[in-house]
């Protein structure tokens, strides 16, 4: 009885988290979002939340895909990655349509290549 119960609660908070594209577009609205907290401008939850999800994807594909994928520099850090996906949806704007993760994950590849090794 008690999961009957708790279900649709679930449901309800999770909702959110679905049927939302996460491709290169809704990125640059999770940028327009970090900015406006890094600005002191009065901020929704929902702000909040994609500003979150921006820094969560970034540093997550930045630390999982370090030394597979690409080679971060000893000194990185996360801003430097948001700085760099930020340049290539600009720079790439035929790409928004595409994932956001593989966005993340080119954006990398392309500015710290893996060297191969002989």
């Amino acid at each position: 009885m008690k999961r009957l119960f708790i279900l649709p609660i679930l449901l309800f908070f999770l909702a959110p988290c679905y049927g939302v594209p996460h491709d290169g577009l809704y990125l640059l609205v999770c940028f327009k979002e970090v900015n406006s907290i890094d600005n002191d401008h009065c901020v929704t939850l929902e702000g909040s939340q994609k500003a979150g999800f921006l820094h969560g994807l970034v540093e997550g594909i930045s630390i999982a895909g370090d030394g597979r994928f690409f080679r971060l520099p000893a000194e990185w850090t996360q801003g430097e990655s948001e700085a760099i996906l930020r340049s290539y949806l600009n720079d790439h704007p035929d790409q928004l349509t595409e994932e956001g993760s593989v966005l993340v994950l080119e954006s990398l590849k392309s500015a710290y290549p893996l060297k191969k090794t002989p």
